[in-house]
């Protein structure tokens, strides 16, 4: 089903532009994204046109860096609610898309709130051109989201899930490690300070819960910045076994999947 996108309101660009700037989680995605090899990423794709799926993609906020960064001629923005950039509105485990027609898949945070997670990865090989690619950030040691949350992964246990479905790892790595999960947590506990479920980009835009997120977002910002300054530090030290979350890059074997 196809959603023609809604005319976006100044205001409301300015805080999603505001909120992609603070945001370390979004920062760590945008820097994942320009640190690809677009040569190597797509080394086994034949065709000249590159086709990208964002599932769970919300507002879409990094089309632009995998437009530019990945030279994709088509981006194709999915989710099950519809937002004034949705392209297509469906379950990311059951996509409404041609098998093997499409060289890129992206799915950023969204993995956690697919109780199918396993039919949504055998989806992504599906649709896959044999050579295409993936990319994926899950959360690993993060606070439960304020809509539907079902998974959590280790590195270890995100690597086991593409290799069953079929996938080679190119990139598999931590998002910050013990201070930054820390400081996440603290983020969280003051994000629920007031009573009501926090909503995102899905909230209603009446008055109540635009204030709210106004009220929020200025609570937060000692917490946001705490943020940014562990995520600082856990670059200066070792660590392992304790990180937020994490970002794989795996790819289509054309071995496997022959067309």
């Amino acid at each position: 089903m196809n959603s023609r996108p809604r005319a976006t309101p100044v205001w409301l660009r300015i805080a999603r532009a505001y909120l992609r700037a603070s945001n370390p989680i979004t920062y760590i995605a945008r820097r994942s994204i320009k640190s690809l090899d677009e040569k190597t990423l797509f080394a086994g794709i034949t065709r000249n046109r590159r086709l990208c799926v964002d599932v769970g993609a919300g507002t879409s906020p990094y089309r632009q860096e995998i437009a530019d960064c990945l030279r994709i001629d088509r981006y194709i923005a999915m989710d099950i609610a519809p937002s004034d950039s949705t392209a297509v509105i469906a379950d990311g485990s059951r996509m409404p898309i041609a098998t093997g027609c499409i060289q890129l898949v992206t799915s950023f945070d969204s993995i956690q709130h697919i109780p199918n997670y396993a039919g949504l990865l055998d989806e992504v090989a599906r649709v896959l051109e044999p050579g295409g690619a993936f990319v994926v950030t899950f959360p690993f040691n993060y606070c439960e989201c304020d809509v539907s949350d079902y998974h959590r992964w280790t590195l270890a246990g995100m690597e086991f899930d593409l290799r069953a479905h079929g996938f080679e790892l190119l990139l598999l790595t931590p998002r910050g490690g013990r201070f930054f999960a820390l400081a996440c947590g603290m983020n969280w506990v003051v994000q629920h300070l007031l009573p009501g479920q926090r909503q995102s980009w899905r909230m209603s835009k009446t008055a109540v819960p635009i204030v709210r997120a106004i009220v929020v977002q200025s609570l937060t910002l000692p917490t946001t910045l705490l943020q940014w300054i562990m995520l600082a530090i856990d670059r200066l030290l070792q660590n392992d076994g304790c990180y937020m979350g994490g970002i794989a890059v795996a790819v289509k074997p054309r071995s496997r999947f022959p067309l």
